[in-house]
C-alpha cells in the first residue's frame, strides 16, 4: 500500500513537472513572433507628393519600403517617419493615410484605411478666414519633419484594423494624402485652390478646382 502510494506520488510529481515545462515553453513561444508573421511597410504615391516620405522607423529601426521582417502583434510600435517638403511652398497641414490591405486571397475584400493629421485641415472650413489659429509648426520649403505615431494612436489604429479585418494586419501602405499651404492653396493628388464662389462645408470638395486648369 505504501509502495503504491509512493508510485502514485511520483507520477503526480512527474506529471506536474511535465505540465510546468509545457506551460513555460508555451509562455516562451507566446512572447515570440509567429514564424510566418512577416510584416511589411510600403510607401505609395511618394513620387507625386510634394511632401516626400524619406525614412520609416519601427521600434528604433529603419525599415525600407516593401522590406519584409518578422514581428508580433505590436509590430507598428514606435512607428515614425521623416518627411521632406519639396513643394517650394510653406506647408501648414498634412494628412498621412495608412492602408491595411485585406489578408484574404481567396475572397478579395476592401482593406482598412486610417488617417492621421498634422495641423488644421483646410478642406474642413468654408474659407481661410474661419480657420482656427495655427497650432502646429509650419514646414518651410526644403525642411524636414519627424512625424511620430504615438502609442495611443498606434493601439487605436491596430484595434480598428483588427476589428474590421478579423486579424492583426501584416502589411500597411503609407502615403501623404492631403496637404495645405500657407498661401491658401492645397494638394489632394493635384494642386488646388479654393473656389471664389464659396459654399457650405457639405459641398466642400465641389468648391476646389485645379489651379492649372
Amino acid at each position: 500500500m505504501i509502495r503504491a502510494a509512493a508510485i502514485f506520488t511520483s507520477l503526480l510529481l512527474i506529471t506536474g513537472y511535465l505540465l510546468s515545462a509545457a506551460y513555460k515553453n508555451y509562455a516562451s513561444f507566446e512572447k515570440q513572433p509567429p514564424v510566418n508573421a512577416l510584416k511589411s511597410i510600403a510607401k505609395t504615391g511618394n513620387a507625386k507628393s510634394p511632401l516626400k516620405i524619406k525614412a520609416i522607423r519601427v521600434k528604433g529601426r529603419n525599415i525600407q519600403s516593401n522590406e519584409t521582417f518578422p514581428d508580433g502583434d505590436d509590430w507598428l510600435s514606435g512607428l515614425g517617419m521623416d518627411l521632406a517638403n519639396s513643394s517650394g511652398k510653406t506647408i501648414t497641414f498634412f494628412e498621412v493615410e495608412f492602408f491595411f490591405p485585406s489578408a484574404k486571397t481567396d475572397k478579395p475584400e476592401p482593406g482598412v484605411v486610417w488617417d492621421l493629421q498634422y495641423g488644421h485641415n483646410p478642406f474642413h472650413y468654408e474659407s481661410d478666414q474661419v480657420m482656427p489659429p495655427r497650432s502646429s509648426k509650419a514646414i518651410q520649403p526644403g525642411d524636414f519633419i519627424k512625424f511620430e505615431v504615438n502609442e495611443a494612436d498606434r493601439k487605436e489604429m491596430n484595434y480598428f484594423a483588427k476589428a474590421l479585418s478579423g486579424s492583426v494586419p501584416n502589411k500597411v501602405e503609407i502615403r501623404v494624402n492631403l496637404l495645405g499651404f500657407s498661401d491658401g492653396t492645397a494638394w489632394s493628388g493635384q494642386m488646388t485652390r479654393r473656389s471664389e464662389s464659396g459654399g457650405s462645408t457639405s459641398r466642400l470638395w465641389q468648391k476646389w478646382f485645379c489651379s492649372a486648369c
